[in-house]
């Protein structure tokens, strides 16, 4: 990818399949349940109370743990952290549109808002990643498109455990390790 047509073609290319997956991960938003209620609620713990304890919303989840009085999320705070800045961001516009941000209305449309900007976007961008490390290291731009798919589309991602859940942001931290896509035992093309 030196810099001429060939490498704006493949940055193309590459940018498609981001905003592609970036699309199907959004489509696939699953809502609730009692791993993404944990996830949520610890961050609906820190935007609205400042506070890691999730005591005022542990009603909708059994993963929690209980210590010394308080109810806390039992996941890894990780993904919970990444998405704090997003949902902080999105209080003061929905207060600007005229919706109370406490309201169960406008954390369902958070809960989408978040999935999107701490899971969707860096499993997308993870997804361009891929093709373009594939294609850097010998794979022809087959090989890297087929690298790309089968783990992204064909593997974890579409599992249905869309929102606020780990193992597609777990897959994008390891898709940058993937050895198979080098030209000493890949897949690249004859």
């Amino acid at each position: 990818m030196s810099g001429g047509p060939a490498s704006l073609l493949i940055k193309r290319r590459a940018l498609l399949i981001s905003a592609v997956a970036f699309i199907s991960y959004a489509y696939f938003y699953q809502g609730g349940g009692w791993n993404q209620n944990s996830r949520f609620d610890l961050v609906r713990a820190i935007v609205e109370q400042q506070t890691l304890r999730i005591d005022a919303y542990h009603d909708n989840t059994y993963d929690k743990a209980y210590y010394q009085g308080h109810y806390y999320s039992d996941k890894a705070p990780g993904l919970a952290l990444l998405a704090v800045p997003a949902a902080a961001l999105e209080r003061p516009l929905l207060r600007a549109v005229g919706i109370d941000p406490a309201s169960p209305r406008a954390w369902v449309g958070t809960s989408y808002f978040v999935t999107l900007f701490a899971v969707a976007l860096p499993a997308a961008f993870a997804c361009a990643c891929l093709f373009l490390i594939a294609f850097k290291l010998g794979s022809s731009e087959g090989g890297a498109a087929f690298a790309h798919t089968q783990h992204f589309s064909g593997g974890m991602h579409l599992r249905l455990r869309a929102s606020c859940s780990r193992s597609r942001q777990e897959s994008c931290y390891a898709a940058v390790s993937v050895p198979g896509v080098t030209s000493s035992g890949g897949l690249h093309s004859a």
